[in-house]
């Protein structure tokens, strides 16, 4: 009985000391810098106990973390039961020693109620100049829910965080939704404006002053498969764009999406592209992304479909029968040929070098300066000619482009050797031989795009200039002349017409 009782007496005797040590001023003050040092040793971060008061069944903790946080948690608490019901808050105003380049006020405040298996948590304060709200549940020991709302996180201070420029400022409203792991995460922005000024000088995009970007989205979050689906919505004065069903696997980083690109007025986009184009432009297409990307295009366009693909750095596509008028005017060139043909191109964006190769189904040439020219020389209207199974190809290397064309009617030729353009200068020279029956007209187009230059030429109108001027001054010398100083007028008509 004497061992019992010695046995229990010891006993008690380590409960009451554990009790001191844990539950007691003078145990707290004994246990709280060995909890600093296990903490700090543990997080890596440096962790000061500022409070630490644990009782029977209550608590009361606050501490300063790195200097810059203070984070704070007190109330009620069962050790036998592993229920609580506590206040807990968390404040700071510079983050820069978290590694996050944050000097504002960040602060949570809120609840946390139940017992270690099963609780709820809700959280409310500021990040990032946004209200911030969060709803959290914990079943059996796992995440069970989670909501998440912040309406009005500011994008310069974001775009800080994450180490980039500020191009843009306004603000984005965050609201998330998520159950076992899954849910949805929508994404809005509100009054944000690039800083054109910043984009022009880091990419040398030149964009309309108080540019405006507007993003709404909708993710589908699968944290469980580490998926996401999201459909958005961007709209900017020069064009919008909507992506459909975007997968992207977490595990892979591999990309699958759907896409519509909307530009109502290509004319916009001049100071962008540094070209002017007219006209308005819609296409549809896919995106994916599995270590190199590759994406495609399908267009309404000239009365026709155009179908491309970039496959990494290559591009190709194509039309059938579509208007050469239509591009065109597009383009941005003169209106100087009508009819149907078929497109194969190819570009590399690496090398910034490709082709294209056009075949004219049936076309005639349209009115202008030049049909004109030739027509008060020759007296023949050359726009009513057809040309069928004619060839049109271009070859571009950076800034230079060459042409050649190869046209056929049944009583004419149209020929380009070697045309060139520079779409760095717009300067162009295209050299265009012409036949019509025995008739030849060489006719060069100079200048630029926005001024274009006409040189005609006619080997054959040179000629019967030359054959009728020489002899109409016979005629003057024989009833003059007596027939003398033929030689020397034939000598200046040859320096004339040669």
């Amino acid at each position: 009985m004497k061992i019992l009782k010695w046995i229990l007496i010891s006993l008690a005797a380590l409960l009451a000391l554990v009790f001191v040590v844990l539950f007691t001023s003078l145990g707290n003050s004994l246990v709280k810098p060995y909890a600093e040092k296990i903490a700090s040793e543990k997080s890596g971060m440096n962790i000061t106990l500022e409070t630490f008061k644990l009782r029977l069944f209550s608590l009361d903790v606050r501490a300063n973390i790195n200097e810059c946080l203070t984070a704070s948690a007190n109330g009620s608490y069962s050790l036998f039961g592993l229920k609580f019901d506590l206040d807990l808050a968390a404040k700071s105003n510079d983050l820069t020693k978290f590694g996050v380049n944050l000097k504002q006020e960040s602060s949570v405040a809120g609840k946390a109620v139940g017992r270690a298996s099963d609780f709820d948590v809700k959280l409310d304060g500021v990040f990032v100049s946004s209200p911030l709200k969060l709803d959290a549940k914990v079943v059996g020991y796992n995440p069970k829910t989670l909501n998440f709302n912040a309406t009005k996180l500011d994008l310069k201070t974001l775009l800080a965080l994450a180490n980039q420029p500020l191009y843009a400022t306004g603000s984005v409203g965050v609201d998330a939704n998520l159950v076992d792991f899954k849910g949805d995460v929508n994404v809005k922005t509100a009054n944000v404006v690039a800083d054109v000024g910043l984009i022009k000088k880091q990419f040398g995009a030149e964009l309309p002053v108080n540019f405006k970007v507007a993003l709404v989205s909708k993710t589908a979050l699968d944290l469980n498969a580490m998926t996401t689906v999201t459909n958005a919505n961007v709209t900017t004065p020069l064009a919008t764009l909507k992506a459909t069903n975007a997968a992207f696997d977490l595990n892979t980083t591999t990309l699958n999406a759907g896409y519509t690109l909307n530009v109502p007025n290509l004319a916009k986009l001049e100071k962008l592209i540094s070209y002017k184009l007219n006209g308005a432009f819609t296409g549809t297409g896919i995106v994916k992304f599995d270590k190199t990307l590759y994406a495609t295009l399908n267009s309404n366009l000239f009365k026709s479909t155009l179908k491309a693909v970039l496959n990494n750095d290559k591009i190709t596509a194509n039309m059938a029968k579509f208007r050469i008028e239509e591009l065109l005017y597009m383009a941005n060139l003169k209106k100087v040929y009508t009819g149907e043909a078929d497109l194969v191109a190819n570009y590399n964006l690496t090398s910034k070098s490709g082709g294209a190769d056009v075949n004219v189904r049936a076309g005639q040439l349209a009115a202008s300066d030049v049909t004109n020219a030739i027509k008060m020389l020759l007296k023949r209207d050359v726009t009513t000619e057809i040309y069928k199974n004619g060839t049109f190809n271009v070859a571009v290397k950076q800034n230079d482009v060459s042409v050649k064309t190869d046209l056929k009617s049944n009583k004419s030729t149209i020929k380009i050797a070697n045309g060139k353009l520079d779409l760095g200068t717009k300067k162009l020279n295209i050299p265009i031989a012409f036949t019509f029956e025995k008739t030849d007209v060489n006719a060069t187009l100079g200048g630029s795009l926005d001024k274009m230059t006409y040189n005609i030429k006619s080997n054959y109108l040179a000629d019967k200039a030359k054959e009728k001027a020489t002899k109409e001054v016979n005629r003057f010398i024989e009833k003059k002349l007596n027939g003398k100083g033929g030689e020397a007028v034939n000598k200046l008509l040859d320096g004339l017409f040669k």
